[in-house]
């Protein structure tokens, strides 16, 4: 049974605190928005951007109707335990290290810069109002030994190596410029959260997402999402497959698989609300998790180029490769042209194969299956998990290299034949003698 689920529920999972570009659900372009020193004929209703440098007391501010802007934030390091005091340019320029790669252009780390800047106002204005026992009187908790919520100088330097220099100064510029600006709703700061992708037409309503609205996350043309790229993913299941998922929550399925699922009601945004799901009716997002369903329309087989892997890249990558494989105490690899492997300590890229790998499908799972009997070897010949993952891309490249000859002569069908014959064939010498292995 085959379905398309990619516009179940994803706008739940897409909207997280430390946002990216808020601005695309203010409907707003930056640098657009009505300041408040503009006058007394500003609109209440309006979300404002408040020039950041008008910095004023917090008895004055309160005064004037303005939110005061905060010199620094207090942070609860989740590692430490401690309540630490971090500078508002620190933190907005590791706030924006941790969200975003450096290579992005300034504007985005701009936008990123002034939705963290945003959102940490909001969260102190909230904290301090109320405090959370749990936060021993902190504003906000993050965890910069592990790069999350915001990064550190150290951090910084450890993860970007020799391009520190070069990525610090863009890094640090972007923020300068977005503390100028704070997003404020009848002058207190929004709750910049950040929305992943629409389903097509305009953002969705959080009202449809969470239990309360707010009034200025609405919907918003966004119809250009349809160009993104992996804009719409596909995930094929069984019927034994769908049925086993439904039954394992104790929901009662029918003989005829055509009837087991059903959408009842659709958001004006074009989001699923309501599914029926056997004999229960579900929201979208609870289908979404019942089925393990993407948290949004992800890249996989449909990646483009800016997806890969490139010696330009390869720093970022690896510093969020390294991030998550100390989080799961695991191995990463991510295959394209230049594949990369990268475990809690170490990293490397293998550049072996050829283009014809890119015109036939099932290489991925190849890779996978490879993978696997790499590393039921390791376990048993004292090698890594890195050095087995190595190892699998190589199997592919060379084998690939070897009859690259028989793609140009007759083409990917030919190719794809003996591409497993190719592996079988290979020597301890072809791969040492082939081998493009570079550690980083």
């Amino acid at each position: 049974m085959k379905a398309d689920w990619a516009l179940l529920g994803s706008a739940a999972a897409g909207m997280l605190v430390l946002p990216l570009l808020v601005l695309l659900w203010s409907g707003t372009p930056l640098g657009t928005a009505n300041s408040l020193s503009g006058g007394a004929g500003t609109p209440q209703e309006e979300t404002l951007i408040l020039p950041g440098d008008q910095r004023e007391d917090t008895d004055d501010a309160q005064k004037s109707g303005s939110p005061a802007v905060l010199e620094s934030f207090r942070i609860l390091n989740e590692t430490t335990g401690r309540v630490e005091t971090v500078s508002a340019p620190d933190y907005v320029a590791g706030a924006i290290a941790a969200e975003m790669p450096a290579l992005y252009e300034s504007d985005a780390l701009i936008a990123q810069g002034i939705a963290s800047f945003t959102n940490a106002h909001y969260l102190a204005a909230l904290r301090r109002a109320d405090p959370p026992e749990e936060l021993k009187g902190a504003d906000f908790a993050a965890d910069p030994a592990h790069n999350l919520g915001y990064m550190t100088a150290d951090g910084m330097k450890a993860h970007w190596g020799d391009h520190y220099e070069e990525y610090s100064r863009k890094i640090k510029a972007a923020a300068a410029e977005a503390m100028k600006y704070l997003i404020t709703y009848e002058d207190e700061p929004i709750l910049a959260a950040y929305f992943a992708i629409s389903a097509g037409k305009t953002t969705e309503d959080a009202a449809n997402v969470w239990e309360g609205a707010l009034p200025y996350l609405v919907p918003v043309d966004s119809h250009w999402d349809t160009e993104a790229s992996g804009y719409r993913s596909t995930v094929t299941l069984t019927d034994a497959e769908l049925r086993k998922k439904l039954t394992a929550q104790s929901i009662l399925t029918g003989q005829d698989p055509a009837g087991w699922i059903k959408v009842l009601e659709r958001s004006e945004a074009g989001y699923v609300t309501s599914v029926q799901a056997g004999d229960r009716v579900l929201t979208g997002q609870q289908l979404r998790t019942l089925l393990g369903l993407p948290v949004t329309p992800g890249m996989g087989v449909e990646a483009g180029a800016r997806e890969m892997a490139t010696a330009e890249n390869a720093p970022e990558y690896i510093r969020l490769f390294k991030e998550k494989a100390r989080e799961y105490h695991t191995t990463l690899l991510a295959t394209g042209p230049m594949d990369l492997v990268v475990s809690e300590h170490a990293a490397c890229t293998i550049q072996n194969g050829t283009e014809a790998l890119a015109s036939i499908t099932g290489t991925g799972c190849m890779t996978n299956v490879l993978a696997g009997a790499c590393l039921a070897a390791a376990s048993h010949t004292n090698r890594t998990a890195l050095e087995a993952a190595m190892l699998a891309c190589l199997l592919l490249g060379i084998a690939a290299e070897k009859i690259h000859h028989i793609y140009t002569e007759k083409g990917p069908g030919s190719f794809h034949l003996h591409l497993m014959d190719s592996i079988h064939n290979l020597t301890p010498e072809d791969l040492t003698a082939a081998a493009q292995i570079t550690q980083l």
